[in-house]
């Protein structure tokens, strides 16, 4: 088990609780990485409405040409929660990396499905992590050459490009 978040040391505080390992081996790595976006960039953190998040799907999807999930306030949630039908988002997490984050579980579950790797993958593993890069890249307008140097200190496995092809 973790003592504490390993990744303390490179942000300002983490907010995840990174004291257990799952079996999606990379979940808290990726929290602790994002979280350290979150004070890096200030347009990030940007509050956005739910129309706005819903565009932002919308768009990412698109890229893919895939039936974007639909996007619900998730009212009574504490947790933003996505995937291929749905992405729940509160409104504490309606910011342009939290979309992204949601959005990227619909892309790695539609992925999954088509290539018939439902049963063996990871919530948060290298084919997520590869779309939430590309999509941060572009809505954020950050090289992904310098979000991967960031993804290479939290030690993140990403998924080659050629490997990600919806």
């Amino acid at each position: 088990m973790l003592n504490g978040c390993p990744w303390r040391k490179f942000h300002k505080g983490c907010r995840n609780n990174c004291k257990k390992l799952t079996d999606d081996s990379q979940k808290q790595r990726v929290y602790c990485w994002e979280e350290t976006l979150n004070h890096d960039i200030e347009e990030s953190v940007k509050v956005l409405t739910i129309e706005e998040c819903k565009k932002l799907v919308s768009k990412i999807c698109n890229r893919y040409q895939i039936k974007p999930p639909e996007v619900v306030k998730g009212k009574w949630k504490r947790r933003a929660n996505g995937g291929k039908d749905f992405i729940t988002l509160p409104n504490r997490y309606r910011d342009r990396i939290a979309v992204v984050h949601e959005t990227s579980h619909a892309l790695e579950q539609n992925h999954a499905v088509k290539y018939d790797t439902y049963e063996t993958r990871e919530d948060h593993g290298p084919i997520f992590m590869r779309y939430v890069l590309e999509n941060l890249s572009k809505e954020l307008r950050i090289p992904i050459k310098k979000l991967m140097k960031t993804v290479e200190i939290f030690e993140l496995k990403v998924a080659r490009k050629k490997d990600c092809k919806l």
